[in-house]
């Protein structure tokens, strides 16, 4: 049975589904495969963008799957920008949890520092 489309969109959109899940582990992993240290401006940017646009897509998947009847699209869509703007203000001080994570991973041996943050984000979200 072939799906659709619209039933694929419907289902990553779902923050009950499987395939929200994936996707959104595959994204968040793939993020925290990048050190935004090693960025320059255009880069920096592009990543915080890439961050704040996760944290649109999951407040807004979350509010549609969870309080869909009870809340106006309106408010759905002003709550997935006000997660994404939350995201991209505390950069600074992520970022720099981000780094102290790495430093201290690399400090203690590990050899692929992002590699590993990127493995144990993947397992948090997997039991999440």
């Amino acid at each position: 049975m072939a799906l659709s489309a619209r039933d694929a969109v419907a289902r990553l959109n779902d923050t009950r589904s499987v395939a929200h899940g994936v996707a959104w582990t595959a994204v968040n992993a793939a993020i925290l495969l990048i050190d935004p240290r090693r960025l320059g401006g255009r880069g920096r940017l592009l990543y915080r963008l890439a961050n704040g646009v996760l944290a649109a897509w999951t407040a807004w998947a979350a509010m549609r799957t969870d309080l869909r009847a009870e809340v106006p699209a309106v408010a759905s869509a002003g709550y997935a920008a006000g997660a994404a703007g939350v995201l991209m203000a505390a950069a600074e001080m992520t970022e720099s949890v981000d780094a102290r994570l790495h430093d201290g991973l690399a400090r203690r041996g590990v050899r692929r520092p992002r590699v590993l943050m990127a493995a144990g984000g993947a397992a948090l979200a997997a039991v999440a």
